[in-house]
């Protein structure tokens, strides 16, 4: 009969486990599911389709740079190593073309599209020369044909005689040179090289690579007398991706052989070490499976936090085996000693871990689906294979005295918690918020050396602000981006620093079009085109088919001669129509101002400055405070909860241990940091969750069976505190700031499953 119960629950596990399985491989995403930026943790921060679209290109339009800078004192060798690194990553595949040569191209093409249009585009400085003086402007261009700097432009007499076609595009272009460059630095030499990353290589194992790569490279410049600076999106990827394996592998590892030591010291049982590993890798795997086959996707940061599951899912495991060490432990009647606490804490853990699913933050959610699957799976597992698998304590395993000994009751402990609250209270009202998501990045400080040296040496300050412009129909969006050029082209003769990329520096208004046509058809009326090309000494049929080329009556160019094609970097870009309405985005280049952008935008309702930083820093201070209204809102509905299953008086004694511990650990963080983030909140949400699960094991204990739970905390928290605090020495903010909250938190819990809260009316 035993046996056949056996069977029974080992068939049950397999049933549940195929189905689940079933139901995975039946979801699981096609393409890549392991993300590695950033920004994929955070929400899009806009319900508007144009600032949607407009974000993603302006992010696109630069994520996959990787930018070089060497510098010695030989500028030979300098060349030479520049060009060996980049050699390295194209060979290697971490990159599949330089920036300069992917960029002449994309112009080479959109020259080409242009062309044929040539006679309806003018550069704004050539277009007011020739309504003032057309002769004198041709002179002058001819004048230029035959100085030192007219060689560069005698190759393309034959296509654009006058240079109009030439000055038009040099406008368009954006003012700030992304590929390959020398730069002065004192006396040494500096040059530049800027790659563009293989789109198979911003994944986990290429990100994970390429750094290794970077380091390699930096260590050969240095044994060469040379120094390497890099910097850009995938590199930073890269580290975060370095960091993360490392930390998951150490979390994981430390997790595991601290619970192996503690059972062999305490239990004596190789298969107590051996399902304690198999629930917690059942828990690892499911919080993966579950949260992929749901969402499509998993951050790699996601897993450095998933990867402490095992130290939450340990607790469910040790409960079970703590109380195999009671004189009159029986497999038969094993699990009715803990079902009740274990079944109290998966439930709470998992409705707090599913309620993060309701905050529209990617990151979040899967941090939540992956918990809370994990958690389930590991009840699972203790639940209907540990009665099963495990037949009870090793042999001379026995309950340490320690754990024997009584809980302080709440009046011993009075003086203690008083001076614990004299010494919270001054730390939470020294926490500040900070909500910048800059210092979330996970950036070494070698990484951060590169970037200063670069940014140093180019003079160039990153801006990620772009204008959003709207119309109604492609022609009013196009006169209002002019007027939006134009006047910014008044404030930089004004002297301020304002720069602008947009699709009217390429496709101008039917107007200015028109306007242009009728200049160019002027200078062929009036013979002054003609006379320009006698004095060039041009061949006399070549004259006749050039006149000719020249349309005669206007034909308007439209924005259809993009589609399809590559457009180069900074030179913004049209993002459609939708329901009688047009928008395009504006670069914004240089170290404008928000003043003057402000002057510039005026009251126009039709420009929007976009500042995706600022953005996502309100969006996170949003939800910061929607997350501290969630953990009021959590607790109360906890307390309800508690109250229907167990009664007010034991809800109480329950709720006080994590309420506590939140508030020690934000006052210690406000001591140590003096302020605070979405991040530490989140924290106190998985702090609740194991702080309750504590505090329900104590509660729902009778007191003879108090010293194995005493035990099963012990072996909890030691397992969880090194889990959580190996994270925070994370190289990566976010996951330190998590760590720190939960270590703090943990202990004050530890302390407080001590006490003995007796509440009496």
């Amino acid at each position: 009969m035993r046996r056949r119960s056996k069977i029974s629950a080992v068939s049950l596990w397999i049933i549940i486990v195929a189905g689940v399985m079933l139901l995975i491989i039946n979801r699981w995403p096609q393409g890549q599911w392991l993300k590695t930026d950033f920004y994929s943790l955070l929400p899009s921060g806009s319900d508007n389709t144009w600032l949607v679209r407009a974000s993603a290109l302006a992010a696109s339009a630069y994520e996959s740079q990787l930018l070089l800078m060497v510098e010695g004192n030989d500028g030979a060798e300098v060349s030479q190593f520049l060009e060996a690194a980049g050699d390295r990553l194209l060979r290697e595949g971490y990159v599949y073309s330089r920036l300069e040569e992917s960029e002449t191209k994309k112009w080479r093409i959109l020259s080409e599209r242009l062309y044929p249009h040539r006679w309806n585009l003018l550069y704004v400085g050539d277009r007011e020369s020739l309504q003032k003086n057309p002769v004198a402007h041709l002179e002058q261009f001819r004048r230029q044909l035959y100085s030192p700097l007219g060689i560069a432009l005698i190759g393309k007499l034959q296509s654009d005689p006058a240079g109009f076609y030439r000055n038009y595009l040099e406008a368009a272009m954006p003012s700030e040179a992304t590929a390959s460059r020398a730069a002065a630095n004192g006396d040494k030499a500096v040059e530049f090289a800027a790659y563009l990353v293989s789109p198979q290589q911003q994944g986990f194992g290429g990100t994970n690579d390429l750094y290794a790569t970077y380091l390699s490279l930096r260590a050969e410049a240095e044994e060469a007398g040379l120094k390497l600076h890099a910097t850009g999106v995938p590199l930073y990827s890269a580290f975060g991706v370095h960091s993360a394996a490392s930390e998951i592998s150490t979390i994981g590892t430390a997790s595991l052989v601290l619970s192996m030591l503690l059972l062999i010291v305490v239990l004596r049982s190789t298969a107590a070490i051996f399902l304690t590993i198999f629930c917690a890798a059942i828990g690892v795997a499911g919080g993966l499976l579950i949260t992929v086959s749901i969402l499509q996707q998993i951050h790699i940061i996601t897993l450095v936090f998933g990867s402490t599951i095992i130290g939450v899912a340990d607790d469910y495991g040790f409960h079970y085996l703590s109380h195999s060490l009671a004189p009159d432990w029986t497999r038969k009647d094993a699990l009715k000693k803990v079902w009740r606490g274990l079944s109290l804490a998966a439930l709470s853990s998992v409705v707090a871990f599913l309620g993060l699913t309701l905050l529209p933050f990617p990151g979040i959610r899967q941090i939540g689906i992956f918990m809370a699957g994990g958690i389930l799976c590991s009840f699972a597992t203790v639940c209907i294979l540990f009665p099963v698998m495990y037949r009870g304590a090793g042999t001379g395993a026995r309950l340490p005295r320690f754990f024997v000994r009584q809980q302080f009751t709440i009046r011993t402990v009075i003086p203690t918690l008083l001076l614990l609250c004299a010494v919270v209270i001054p730390g939470l009202m020294m926490l500040q918020s900070q909500d910048d998501v800059r210092e979330f990045y996970a950036v070494s400080n070698m990484l951060k050396d590169d970037q200063v040296a670069i940014s140093s040496t180019l003079s160039v300050t990153p801006n990620s602000r772009y204008l959003l412009v709207r119309g109604h129909g492609i022609e009013d969006l196009l006169e209002t981006e002019e007027r939006l050029m134009n006047a910014a082209d008044e404030l930089v003769e004004r002297g301020q620093a304002i720069g602008l990329s947009g699709v009217t520096r390429l496709i101008p208004s039917t107007a200015t079009q028109q306007q242009n046509f009728s200049l160019m058809r002027r200078l062929v009326e009036s013979g002054y085109l003609g006379t320009y090309l006698n004095a060039l000494d041009m061949d006399s049929s070549f004259q006749m088919d050039l006149l000719a080329s020249v349309p005669k009556e206007f034909r308007a160019m439209g924005l259809d001669v993009l589609k399809d094609i590559a457009m180069p970097l900074g030179t913004g870009g049209f993002l459609g129509c939708e329901g009688g309405e047009c928008a395009s985005w504006v670069r914004v280049s240089g170290s404008s101002s928000s003043q003057a952008l402000a002057e510039l935008i005026g009251n126009d309702p039709s420009v929007i400055l976009v500042d995706p930083i600022a953005d996502i820093n309100g969006l996170l201070a949003h939800y910061r405070v929607g997350i501290s209204k969630l953990l009021i809102a959590g607790g109360v509905a906890t307390a309800m909860h508690l109250m229907v299953i167990l009664g007010w008086r034991l809800a109480l004694q329950i709720l006080l241990i994590p309420t506590v511990s939140c508030l020690g650990s934000l006052a210690l963080i406000g001591y140590i940091h003096s302020s605070y983030s979405i991040v530490n909140l989140l924290a106190l949400l998985l702090l609740i969750g194991v702080s309750l699960d504590t505090a329900i094991f104590r509660v729902s204990t009778d007191s003879v069976d108090q010293p194995a739970t005493s035990l099963a905390i012990t072996l909890s928290a030691l397992t969880t505190i090194l889990a959580f605090g190996i994270l925070a020495f994370s190289q990566t903010p976010v996951i330190s700031a998590f760590g720190q909250s939960i270590v703090f938190g943990l202990i004050v819990t530890y302390c407080l499953s001590w006490v003995r809260f007796d509440l009496k009316v």
